[in-house]
């Protein structure tokens, strides 16, 4: 695996996560009326009662959180060795908000008072240099 590869891993599971961290909260919500935003056609069927589905969905979905906390875990140490070798500050705290926290380059040009565009290129210089 690449180094690029393996940031890009690292992005995918992040962003796995905290989708099913948002399914996890969603599915704990029931009882209330939350109109045709809560219509699943791929729910989890098999149960009439509204409380035991949640819970088996709850469930469901905290097994996928721990899958990929255990890969998280398989990249961590790799990541942060490669994160290690960064020598300019703002190239580190680019690559960490891209690729360990998942943000967008909007979010981290916000954060850092740059431009988009520069985010970007100092996203890609580095990953020109870093293969």
């Amino acid at each position: 695996m690449t180094n690029r590869e393996l940031l890009e891993a690292y992005r995918e599971a992040v962003i796995d996560l905290q989708e099913l961290s948002q399914q996890l909260e969603r599915a704990g919500r029931i009882g209330a009326p939350q109109g045709a935003g809560a219509i699943r056609l791929d729910a989890v069927r098999g149960t009439n009662n509204p409380m035991a589905a949640s819970v088996q969905v709850a469930d469901g979905i905290c097994a996928m959180m721990e899958r990929k906390r255990g890969e998280l875990a398989g990249l961590a140490a790799p990541v942060h060795s490669l994160l290690a070798d960064i020598g300019d500050p703002r190239t580190l705290m680019v690559i960490q908000g891209y690729y360990l926290q998942a943000e967008t380059d909007a979010n981290i040009a916000r954060d850092l008072r740059m431009s988009r565009c520069r985010v970007n290129q100092i996203r890609n210089n580095y990953l020109a240099h870093c293969i």
